[in-house]
């Protein structure tokens, strides 16, 4: 008969575990990259709208086109921050966890591999 130990069955346990949440470090942590790309591409696209116009009497000054070109750049702005925002919470809140527990299972595998084979 085989003999199985309940130790290396919760050591292969912790090891997928481990394999598993690496995976979701590396989802989540590309799914903040892209966010904060995004961000900076639109920061850079909302530097192309300049505003206000040269002076001259071509445009409104207020009222007109110059108005929709403030709008075009302030959204972008808006939306650039709205990227970036949402890229720094993933990491947070997301990421920077699942790192932690990725540390506490290696330890814990550690542990249980020392503790095991010294019995």
């Amino acid at each position: 008969p085989t003999d199985v130990r309940p130790s290396d069955i919760l050591i292969e346990r912790f090891t997928a575990w481990k394999l598993i949440v690496k995976q979701l470090i590396s989802y989540f942590g590309g799914i903040a990259d892209i966010e904060g790309t995004i961000a900076r591409e639109y920061t850079r696209l909302s530097a192309v709208i300049q505003v206000p116009f040269r002076t001259g009497n071509q445009f409104l000054g207020e009222g007109g086109l110059q108005d929709v070109f403030y709008g075009i750049r302030d959204r972008s702005r808006t939306i650039a921050d709205q990227h970036a925002n949402f890229g720094k919470t993933i990491d947070s809140s997301i990421v920077q966890h699942l790192q932690k527990l990725h540390t506490e299972i290696r330890a814990h595998i550690k542990a249980s591999g020392y503790v095991f084979f010294r019995l």
